[in-house]
C-alpha cells in the first residue's frame, strides 16, 4: 500500500527473508530471476500491481513457499505447471489477471493446498477431477473464465467437502447458489433447522417443482430468499413470516397459489418483494403497509382482486409498485409521494374517472392505467408530472382531447373511442429539458414488450351489451369450456353462470358488436394438458391466443395444422411453459406477427422452421436450450422488429444476413456462445433501440458505426473478449452502455460521461488507463468503473447537487488524492465505492449529508484522520467498510445511530481507545471486524445478531476472555488472536454450536484446550501455558440430531444435482 514504481528489485542476499509483500503498488515488468537468492521463502505477495508476461516459477531455491498472491496484475499465458514443484504452497491467488489454457492436472499433487482463487480470467477447459483429491481443500474460486464441459467432476468435490462431513459443518453455509441451471426436483424439507445460518438462498431459472418447504422459516438468518422462474405450486407458507432479517424476497414466474399471507407483511427489513406471475388470489392484506422498509412491490399477473387498501398511502420507501395483471377494482387510494420508477395499475377492473390523487407524484416516470375501465377526460395535471416518460392509458372509456405533452413522454391513448388529438408542441420547453435530462429511466426495459404488443392491437373497450356470437363460435366456446374445467375447475368459465362467454375471464370479443372472439388469455393456470388446443383453433376470428406461465410439455399437432388457417391469427404465446423437443414447423400462419416460447426445454437447431411466416414481427425463444447458429430465416417479408435468443446455445458469429431486417428495433442474443466480432454493417439497422450481446464469447473492436444509429438507447456487451479502444461519440445516443467483464484498453472518451441521455455506464473489468473525464452528465444514475487502471482524482461533482446519480463505484483503479466533498452534494446516493485505490487525505464530513447512502467501501486507501461523527448519522446504511487505511481517534459512540447496519469493518487502522459500549445496541449487526488496530479497555457486550464474524485481533486487549461473548449462540468466527488475554480458555465456548473457527494464538492464555467438536478450528499456538485434552473423534447424539436448514438444503440440492447428471 504504497506508490512504488518501476520494476521489482533483485533479492541477492536475504537468505533469512520468509515473508515478501508488495501488494497494492505501481510496480510493472516481468519477473525472471529476481527472487533466486531468496532460499527459505514462505509468503509471497504481488497482488494489486501492473505486472506482465508470464506467471513466474523462480520463488526461491528451496521451494518451501506456502503462500503466492499475484492477484489484479496483467500476468498472461497459461497456468505453469512448475508451480506443482512447491508442494507446501497452501494458498494460491492468481485471480484478476489474463491467464488462459487449463487449470493443470498436476494441481493434485499439492497436497497441502487449501485456496486455490483463479476468477477473472480467460482459463478455459474441464475443471479438473483431480481438485477432489486434495483433502486439505477448502475454497476453490473460477468465477469468470471460460469453463466448459461437466460440472460433475466439481461437485466430486464439493460431495467430498460437503456432505462426508458432520452434519453439523452445515450451519457454516452462509451463501448458496443454484441459479440458472437445470437442476429438477424438489426442494426438500428443512425440519429441525432452528440454529442454521444460511443468510443467501438462490435457486433461481430451474425446473424446480413441488411446494415451498415451510421449514424454510426456521432459517432464522435468511436475507435473501430468490426461487423465481421455476415450476414450485402450492401456497405461500406462512412460515416465511418468520424471517425477521428477509430483505429480498423473489418468487415471481411460478405456479403458486392462494392468498398472500398476512405473516408475509410482517417482515420489518424487507426491502424488495417479487411475487409476480402466478397464480394468487384473494385480496391485497391492509397489514402490506408494515413492510415500512419496501421499495419495490411486484404483485403483477396475479388473480388479486377488491380495492388496493388505503394504508398503502404510508409505504413511504416504496418507489416501484407494479400490481397489473389482476382483478382489482374498487377506488385508487392516495399513493405514497416516494414512488419514482413505475406505477402499473393495468389490466385491472378500475373505472371512472382518473382520481387526482396520481397528480401528487413529482418524481413518477411510468404510470400505467391502460386495459380498464377508466372514463372522463384525460386530466391535465399529467402534463405538470415533469419526470413523466412513459403514460400508458390504452383500451379504456376515455374521452375528450388529449392534453399536450412535452416530446419526451411516450402517450398511449389508443381503444380510446372518444378521444381526439390536440396539435403537439414538437420540442419541451427550456425548463422541462433540464428536469428531463434528470430522470432515471432504468424500467424502460420492463414496458418495451409489452407495449410493442400494444401497438400491435390496439382494442377498443368492451361495451356491457348482449352477447351476439353466433351459434358456432359459442358452442366452440363452451366446448372449449368442458375441456378446460376438470373437476379442480382450473379455468372459472362456466356458461351457467356467465351464459355470455365475452365475459369470461381471460376473452375478449370485438367492439362494439361482440360478435366474434377475438382473444383467449388462459395464462397462469397451471394447465399440465394440451387436449384444449385444437379446440381453440375451431374460433375462426382468434387474434391472440396467450396460454403462458402454465405445465404444457407438448403442442398437438392438430394445433399446429388447424390454426395455421386462421388468417386473422396475430399473437402466440407460449411461453414459460415445460414444452420440449424441437421448434415446431410453421407453415402458412400467414398473419401471425408475434411468436414467443420463452422459458421452455426447446432443443436443437432452427432452420427451416420459420419460413412460413410471412409478416413475423416479434420473436422471443430465450431461456430455452437451442443449439447451432444463429437463425436468419425469420420470416420472407423481414419484418421483423424485434429477435429475442438470450440464454441459449447458439454458437459461431452473428450472422452478417440480420443486417437485412431493417426493421429491427431489439436484438437480444446474450448468454449464448458467440464468437466472433460484431458485424460492422451493424449501424445500417437504422431502427435499432436495443441491442444485447452479453455473456458470449465475442471478441475485436466495439464497431464505430453503433454511433451512427440514432434510435439506439441500450448497449450491452458485458462478459465478452472484446479489446481496444472504446469508440469517441458511442454513448451521444445511448442511455445504457455496459462494457463490463472485457479487455478494453485506452482512456475513456472525454464525451462519454457527459452525455445527456447518459443514465447507466458500466465499464468495469477492463484494462483503461488515464484520468476519469472531468464532466458527469446530470443524467447519469449508476457509474461503474471499477477494475480498471485508471489513475488521477475523482473529478469534482460541484454544481450537481440535482444530478441523479445512485450507485458510483470506482474500486480497484490507482485514483489519487482526496475525495471530493462535494460527493455530498449527491443526495441519492445509495453506494459509494471507492475502495483499492490510492486516495489519501480524511474522509469528507459531508459524507455524512448522503441519507440514502446504504454501502459505503472505502477500504485499502491511505486515508487519514478520525472517522468522522456525521458518518454514523447516516439511517440507512447497511455496509461500512473502511478497513486497511490509517484512521486514528477513538471509535465514535454515535455508531450505534446505524441501526440498518449489517456489516462493520474497521480493520487495519489506528483506532485507539475502547469499543464504545454502545455497540450492543446494534441490532442488525452480523459482522464486526476491528482486527489490527491499537484498541484496548473492556470488551463491551456485543450485540446478538452478529453471526458472520467478530475480529478484535491485533490490539491491545488483556485480562480475561469476557462471559459477554458466550451469549452470541450463532457466531460462525471469533477471532481474539494476537491480544494479551489471559487466563483459562472458556468451556462456554463448546456450547457455541455454529462456531467453526475460534482463533486465540498469540496471547497469554493457560490451562487445558476446552473438548470442541471436530468442526471447529481451534488456533491456540502463541501460548505456552495452554496444554491439550484429548478429542472425541465423534459428534454427541444430541448434536446429531440438529442438522441445520443450510445443511438439509445443501444435502438434498447436491443430491439432486447428481441425479441430474448421473
Amino acid at each position: 500500500m504504497n506508490n512504488l514504481e518501476g520494476r521489482l528489485p533483485d533479492f541477492v542476499g536475504f537468505s533469512g527473508l520468509e515473508a515478501l509483500d508488495f501488494a497494492r503498488n505501481n510496480l510493472n515488468g516481468s519477473i525472471d530471476s529476481e527472487l533466486d537468492g531468496l532460499v527459505g521463502l514462505r509468503s509471497w505477495n504481488l497482488s494489486f500491481n501492473q505486472f506482465i508476461g508470464s506467471v513466474p516459477t523462480r520463488l526461491g531455491k528451496s521451494k518451501v513457499l506456502e503462500e503466492l498472491e499475484l492477484s489484479m496484475n496483467t500476468f498472461d499465458g497459461p497456468i505453469p505447471a512448475e508451480l506443482v514443484g512447491y508442494q507446501n504452497l497452501t494458498l494460491l491467488d492468481l485471480r484478476g489477471n489474463r491467464l488462459s489454457g487449463s487449470v493443470p492436472d498436476g494441481i493434485k499433487e499439492l497436497a497441502k493446498l487449501e485456496v486455490l482463487i483463479l476468477s477473472a480470467n480467460k482459463v478455459s477447459g474441464g475443471i479438473p477431477q483431480s481438485i477432489s483429491n486434495i483433502t486439505s481443500f477448502w475454497r476453490f474460486a473460477a468465477s469468470s473464465n471460460n469453463f466448459n464441459g461437466s460440472i460433475l467432476m466439481a461437485l466430486q468435490s464439493i460431495r467430498k467437502t460437503w456432505i462426508s462431513i458432520p452434519p453439523v459443518l452445515s450451519p457454516s453455509l452462509v451463501r448458496f447458489r443454484l441459479g440458472s441451471n437445470l437442476l429438477d426436483g424438489k426442494i426438500t424439507s428443512t425440519a429441525n433447522a432452528t440454529h442454521q445460518t444460511l443468510t443467501y438462498l438462490e435457486m433461481e431459472n430451474n425446473n424446480l417443482t413441488g411446494s415451498i418447504p415451510p421449514e424454510l422459516g426456521d432459517c432464522q438468518n435468511l436475507a435473501l430468499l430468490n426461487l423465481a422462474q421455476n415450476h414450485l405450486s402450492g401456497a405461500l407458507p406462512v412460515e416465511l413470516g418468520s424471517l425477521s432479517h428477509l430483505q429480498v424476497l423473489k418468487l415471481q414466474f411460478n405456479n403458486l397459489s392462494g392468498g398472500i399471507p398476512i405473516q408475509i407483511t410482517q417482515l420489518p427489513k424487507l426491502s424488495i418483494l417479487n411475487i409476480s406471475w402466478n397464480s394468487l388470489n384473494g385480496s391485497i392484506p391492509h397489514s402490506v403497509s408494515n413492510i415500512q422498509n419496501l421499495t419495490n412491490m411486484n404483485l403483477q399477473g396475479n388473480k388479486l382482486s377488491d380495492s388496493i387498501p388505503t394504508s398503502i398511502a404510508s409505504m413511504d420507501s416504496l418507489m416501484e409498485l407494479q400490481l397489473g395483471e389482476n382483478h382489482l377494482s374498487g377506488d385508487i387510494p392516495r399513493m405514497p409521494m416516494s414512488l419514482q420508477i413505475a406505477l402499473n395499475l393495468s389490466s385491472n377492473l378500475f373505472q371512472g374517472p382518473i382520481p387526482e390523487t396520481l397528480s401528487r407524484f413529482s418524481n413518477l416516470e411510468i404510470l400505467d392505467l391502460s386495459n380498464n375501465k377508466f372514463s372522463g377526460k384525460i386530466p391535465d395535471f399529467f402534463t405538470g408530472m415533469k419526470t413523466l416518460t412513459q403514460l400508458l392509458l390504452s383500451n379504456n372509456e376515455l374521452s375528450g382531447e388529449i392534453p399536450d405533452f412535452g416530446s419526451w413522454v411516450m402517450v398511449d391513448t389508443c381503444g380510446n373511442k372518444g378521444l381526439t388529438n390536440r396539435t403537439r408542441r414538437s420540442t419541451p420547453p427550456q425548463t422541462e429539458k433540464k428536469e428531463m435530462y434528470g430522470r432515471q429511466t432504468t424500467s424502460l426495459v420492463l414496458y418495451f414488450n409489452f407495449h410493442f404488443f400494444l401497438s400491435l392491437f390496439c382494442y377498443h373497450p368492451l361495451p356491457m351489451v348482449f352477447s351476439q356470437l353466433s351459434s358456432n363460435q359459442k358452442s366452440a366456446m363452451i366446448l372449449l369450456s368442458n375441456n378446460l374445467n376438470t373437476p379442480t375447475r382450473v379455468v372459472s368459465w362456466d356458461v351457467n353462470k356467465e351464459p355470455n362467454p365475452c365475459l369470461w375471464t381471460g376473452v375478449r370479443c370485438n367492439p362494439p358488436t361482440n360478435s366474434s372472439v377475438i382473444h383467449i388469455s388462459l395464462s397462469g393456470y397451471s394447465l399440465s394438458s394440451s387436449d384444449f388446443l385444437p379446440l381453440v383453433c375451431r374460433i375462426q376470428s382468434l387474434q391472440i391466443l396467450d396460454v403462458s406461465g402454465n405445465r404444457l410439455t407438448t403442442i398437438p399437432p392438430g394445433f399446429i395444422l388447424n390454426c395455421s388457417k386462421l388468417g386473422g391469427l396475430k399473437l402466440l404465446n407460449f411461453s414459460m411453459n415445460n414444452l420440449e423437443g424441437r421448434l415446431p414447423y410453421f407453415v402458412r400462419f400467414s398473419g401471425l406477427e408475434v411468436l414467443d416460447f420463452a422459458r421452455n426445454n426447446l432443443t436443437g437447431s432452427i432452420d427451416s422452421q420459420l419460413d412460413g411466416l410471412v409478416g413475423l414481427r416479434s420473436l422471443n425463444l430465450s431461456f430455452n436450450h437451442f443449439t447451432g447458429s444463429v437463425p436468419t430465416r425469420i420470416g420472407k417479408s423481414k419484418v421483423l422488429e424485434e429477435l429475442k435468443l438470450s440464454m441459449n446455445t447458439f454458437d459461431g458469429p452473428i450472422p452478417a444476413e440480420l443486417v437485412g431486417y431493417q426493421n429491427l428495433t431489439l436484438i437480444d442474443l446474450s448468454g449464448n456462445r458467440l464468437s466472433g466480432s460484431i458485424p460492422d454493417g451493424i449501424g445500417e439497422l437504422a431502427k435499432l433501440e436495443v441491442l444485447i450481446l452479453s455473456a458470449n464469447g465475442l471478441s475485436g473492436r466495439i464497431p464505430q458505426s453503433i454511433s451512427n444509429t440514432t434510435g439506439l438507447w441500450r448497449f450491452a456487451a458485458s462478459s465478452n473478449n472484446f479489446n481496444g479502444s472504446i469508440p469517441d461519440g458511442i454513448a451521444k445516443h445511448l442511455k445504457t452502455l455496459d462494457l463490463s467483464f472485457n479487455s478494453l484498453s485506452g482512456s475513456i472518451p472525454s464525451d462519454l460521461l457527459s452525455s445527456l441521455n447518459l443514465h447507466t455506464l458500466d465499464l468495469s473489468n477492463n484494462r483503461l488507463e488515464g484520468q476519469i473525464p472531468p464532466f458527469l452528465s446530470p443524467s447519469l444514475v449508476r457509474l461503474r468503473l471499477g477494475s480498471n487502471s485508471l489513475d488521477g482524482k475523482i473529478p469534482s461533482t460541484a454544481n450537481a447537487t440535482h444530478q441523479k446519480l445512485t450507485y458510483l463505484e470506482m474500486e480497484n483503479n490507482n485514483l489519487t488524492g482526496p475525495i471530493p466533498p462535494e460527493l455530498g452534494d449527491c443526495q441519492n446516493l445509495a453506494l459509494l465505492n471507492l475502495a483499492q485505490n490510492h486516495l489519501s487525505g480524511a474522509l469528507p464530513v459531508e459524507l455524512g449529508s448522503l441519507s440514502h447512502l446504504q454501502v459505503l467501501k472505502l477500504q485499502f486507501n491511505n486515508l487519514s484522520g478520525r472517522i468522522p461523527i456525521q458518518i454514523t448519522q447516516l439511517p440507512k446504511l447497511s455496509i461500512l467498510n473502511i478497513s486497511w487505511n490509517s484512521l486514528d481517534g477513538s471509535i465514535p459512540p454515535s455508531v450505534s445511530n446505524m441501526q440498518n447496519l449489517t456489516n462493520m469493518n474497521l480493520q487495519g487502522n489506528k483506532l485507539n481507545g475502547s469499543i464504545p459500549a454502545s455497540i450492543a445496541f446494534m441490532d442488525s449487526l452480523m459482522e464486526l471486524q476491528l482486527g489490527e488496530n491499537h484498541l484496548s479497555g473492556d470488551i463491551p457486550r456485543m450485540p446478538m445478531s452478529l453471526q458472520i464474524a467478530l475480529n478484535l485481533s491485533s490490539n491491545l486487549f488483556q485480562g480475561p476472555i469476557p462471559e459477554t461473548l458466550s451469549r452470541l449462540s450463532n457466531l460462525e468466527i471469533l477471532d481474539l488472536s494476537n491480544n494479551k488475554f489471559s487466563g483459562k480458555i472458556p468451556d462456554f465456548f463448546t456450547g457455541m454450536k455454529t462456531l467453526t473457527q475460534l482463533l486465540l494464538s498469540n496471547n497469554e492464555l493457560s490451562g487445558e484446550i476446552p473438548d470442541f467438536g471436530s468442526w471447529v478450528m481451534v488456533n491456540t499456538s502463541g501460548n505456552e501455558g495452554v496444554t491439550n485434552r484429548t478429542t472425541k473423534s465423534s459428534l454427541p447424539k444430541s448434536e446429531k440430531k440438529g442438522m441445520s436448514c443450510a445443511g438439509k438444503i445443501l444435502v438434498a440440492i447436491v443430491s439432486t444435482v447428481f441425479v441430474v447428471f448421473s
